[in-house]
């Protein structure tokens, strides 16, 4: 997290260095007022406005270049989290391992009327099942 906060950090940052907006000067600057920006705007000739139109448009590029790069990121980190899962889930024993799963067993009949009627045939019929 902290890498990609650098990584954004820094390809932002280029793009205002190399239009010549990132200066130690103008950082250290208190924030103008909201009349000397006004002013400042209206004082822009056609060569400012063509530099900040094309700082905006880098800008548009390196977000959508952050986009992408994030977006891939995203899909590589999940394929690589997935990879992990199934290496250690293969390395690991759990009790997932030591489950037994059976079918086919006889049915048993519900509720018999004497306590003893019907065990023994049961009893019978699982042996029966198990040796086979």
């Amino acid at each position: 997290s902290l890498l990609w906060t650098l990584f954004v950090l820094l390809v932002m940052g280029y793009v205002a260095f190399s239009h010549g907006r990132l200066q130690v000067t103008e950082v250290l600057k208190m924030s103008p007022q909201h009349d000397d920006v006004y002013e400042k705007c209206l004082a822009l000739d056609k060569e400012d406005q063509k530099d900040l139109r094309d700082l905006r448009i880098d800008f548009l590029y390196a977000t959508a270049f952050i986009y992408i790069v994030s977006f891939v990121g995203a899909i590589l980190f999940a394929i690589s989290q997935r990879r992990a899962y199934f290496e250690t889930d293969a390395s690991t024993a759990t009790m997932v391992d030591f489950a037994l799963f059976c079918e086919g067993f006889p049915r048993e009949t519900w509720g018999p009327v004497e306590p003893q009627e019907g065990k023994v045939e049961l009893e019978d019929e699982y042996m029966h099942f198990f040796r086979d």
